[in-house]
């Protein structure tokens, strides 16, 4: 499941980026806003530190939310 879930995180990352750069090509630069980079790995070292059938049990109820 982590290794789904990392893929999940690549895929949505690449996209997230692809859209921002549209949307600074058609002048759109008001509604992006990036992530705070410490809200970021603060989430990050959340999933980490998860044991693997927690991770798998929110994991899936995250994607489900």
């Amino acid at each position: 499941m982590r290794s789904f879930a990392l893929e999940m995180v690549r895929e949505h990352t690449k996209t997230n980026d692809e859209i921002a750069a549209l949307a600074r090509r058609k002048g759109a630069t008001s509604i992006l806003e990036p992530r705070d980079a410490t809200d970021r790995r603060a989430e990050d070292k959340k999933w980490a530190e998860k044991k693997p059938d927690e991770f798998n049990k929110d994991y899936m109820d995250a994607l489900i939310d």
